[in-house]
């Protein structure tokens, strides 16, 4: 089995906080119990804020070109 690098790591943890907090609340709810709306928002918008960091340190190295963009010394 291929050792996971820590990013990855990271990113299965993030995932499994986001999952155990959403069913926590929808249970939470289930029961007549009312979960504050700024807790929600900001448990994911550290979460999402954490992941785009992350996603951003993986993929910051790669150039992606658009579709108009040409490779040099090429001609149309």
């Amino acid at each position: 089995m291929k050792k996971l690098k820590k990013r990855d790591w990271y990113l299965v943890v993030a995932i499994i906080n986001i999952i155990w907090f959403t069913l926590a609340v929808l249970w939470l709810n289930h029961g007549d119990h009312e979960v504050s709306s700024e807790l929600i928002v900001g448990w994911f918008a550290a979460w999402t804020a954490e992941l785009a960091l992350l996603a951003g340190l993986t993929h910051g190295d790669r150039k992606y070109k658009t579709p108009n963009e040409t490779e040099e010394g090429d001609e149309e």
